[in-house]
C-alpha cells in the first residue's frame, strides 16, 4: 500500500475514532441529565410536614373552557367583595412555579403590567394595558386574614389537564356545576376521566377535592329545602349528591354556593388550609371515602406522629381510625392495626391508646367494630395487636 493510502486510512480511523468520542461524550451527558433529573423528582417529593409558611397552591379542573372562563369571572367577581376573611385578591401572569415577588418600587400595582389588584377599593376593572385574553390566563393568589394563609388558583379546563404533569401543585379540585333545580350534578362529563385525574393525584398528599357548586343566581334562588339565597347555603340535594359522588371516586366532596358572596369560598379554603397543615385531618377526609392510597401515604410516612393518628377535629370526637371503623372501611381500619410500625417498640401503647381511646361520647374502636358485627376484625386484627410481643 502507498504512504497516500496509509495517509487515507489513518485519516479515516482518525475520523471514526472522534465520531465514536462525540457519541460517547453526547450519551454521557445525556445519562448525567437523566440522573440529575431523577435526583430532583425524588428531592421535590412532597414530604409529610410541609412548609407553613409556603403558598398553598390549588388547580380547579372545569369541564370545558367555556365554563372555566365563565368560573374565572364568578371568582373575579366574589373573591374581592370583602364581605369574608379573604384579602390581598390579585390576579397574577407571575410563573407559577416562582416564589412571589412584589411589585417594584417604581411601580405600584396599578402600573404593574405583570399583576392586577382587585378589590373594593381599587375595583376590578380591567387596565387598558392588558388585555382580557391575558387575564383569563393569570392565576389568583389571595389570603385568608383569620389565619394568614396565602393560597395560588390556578384555573384549567379538563382539555388542558396534561399540564398537570409539569406543574406543581398541593391540591387538585375538580369542579361540578350544579345542573338543575333538582340539585344534580354535571358528574356525565368526568365520567371517563378519573382514572387520568387520580394519576395527577398522587403527585400531592390528598386526594382530590370535588367542588359541587352554583354559579348563576337564577338557579340558586329557592332551590332544596334550605335558604339557599343570600346567605349561601348549600342545597341539600347538591351536597349529598356530591357525599355520593365523592364516596364513589375516593374523593372529598364540598359545596360552594359562588352567586352571593365570598363567604363559603372562605370556608372551603378554611378546609384547604387544615388539609394542608394536620396530616390528621387528611386522614379524617381519607377515612370517609376510603382513599386508601393517600391514606396510606401518611400512615406509611416516617414522620408520622402520635398526634396525626389522634386527630380529632368532628363533632363527636372521633379520630380516623373511628371514622373508618363506622363508616364499614375495614382496609383502612385493618391497615393501621396490622401495620409493623405500630406492632413494634413503643408504638404497641399507642395501637393500645387507640383501641380504647374513647370520643366525647364515650364509644372506643373495640366497641364500633364488636358492635357492627365484625367479629373477623376483632379476632384477627385488634386481639392480636393487644397480644403481640
Amino acid at each position: 500500500m502507498t504512504a497516500g493510502g496509509d495517509n487515507f486510512l489513518h485519516h479515516q480511523q482518525h475520523l471514526n475514532v472522534s465520531m465514536v468520542e462525540k457519541i460517547r461524550e453526547s450519551y454521557q451527558k445525556h445519562s448525567r441529565n437523566i440522573s440529575t433529573i431523577s435526583d430532583i423528582s425524588v428531592s421535590l417529593s412532597e414530604p409529610l410536614r410541609r412548609d407553613p409558611t409556603a403558598e398553598i397552591r390549588c388547580v380547579l379542573l372545569c369541564d370545558s373552557e367555556v365554563e372555566r372562563n365563565c368560573v374565572f369571572e364568578v371568582f373575579k367577581r366574589v373573591l374581592a367583595d370583602g364581605r369574608s376573611q379573604v384579602g390581598d385578591v390579585q390576579l397574577l401572569q407571575h410563573h407559577w412555579e416562582q416564589p412571589h415577588v412584589d411589585c417594584t418600587a417604581s411601580a405600584t400595582a396599578e402600573d404593574c403590567k405583570s399583576c392586577v389588584r382587585m378589590g373594593p377599593q381599587s375595583g376590578t376593572s380591567t387596565p387598558p394595558t392588558l388585555a382580557q385574553q391575558q387575564l383569563n390566563e393569570g392565576f389568583f393568589r389571595f389570603s385568608l386574614r383569620s389565619s394568614g394563609a396565602v393560597f395560588r388558583l390556578m384555573l384549567l379546563s379538563k382539555d388542558r389537564q396534561n399540564l398537570l404533569k409539569i406543574y406543581s401543585f398541593d391540591f387538585l379540585i375538580v369542579g361540578m356545576r350544579v345542573a338543575n333545580h333538582m340539585g344534580e350534578l354535571e358528574e356525565h362529563i368526568w365520567e371517563f376521566e378519573w382514572k387520568r385525574l387520580n394519576r395527577h393525584s398522587k403527585k400531592a398528599v390528598a386526594p382530590i377535592i370535588l367542588l359541587a357548586y352554583y354559579r348563576d343566581s337564577e338557579l340558586s334562588q329557592g332551590v332544596g329545602s334550605g335558604d339557599t339565597g343570600s346567605h349561601g347555603a348549600p342545597d341539600a340535594a347538591a351536597l349529598e349528591q356530591a357525599r355520593r359522588s365523592g364516596r364513589h371516586n375516593h374523593v372529598i366532596p364540598r359545596f360552594c354556593d359562588l352567586t352571593e358572596s365570598s363567604l363559603p369560598l372562605q370556608e372551603l379554603f378554611e378546609d384547604v388550609e387544615r388539609l394542608y397543615k394536620h396530616p390528621g385531618f387528611v386522614l379524617q377526609q381519607c377515612a370517609y371515602v376510603n382513599n386508601q392510597y393517600h391514606f396510606a401515604k401518611i400512615t406509611e410516612s416516617p414522620h408520622l406522629t402520635e398526634e396525626d393518628v389522634r386527630y380529632r377535629c368532628d363533632t363527636v370526637g372521633d379520630n380516623p381510625i373511628m371514622i373508618a371503623a363506622k363508616v364499614r372501611h375495614k382496609d383502612l381500619v385493618s391497615s393501621v392495626l396490622r401495620s409493623p410500625r405500630f406492632l413494634s417498640g413503643e408504638r404497641i401503647d399507642v395501637l393500645r391508646d387507640l383501641i380504647h381511646s374513647r370520643n366525647d361520647t364515650g364509644q372506643t374502636l373495640l366497641a364500633m367494630v364488636a358492635l357492627q358485627g365484625n367479629d373477623w376484625v376483632i379476632f384477627n386484627y385488634v386481639l392480636p395487636s393487644l397480644c403481640y410481643g
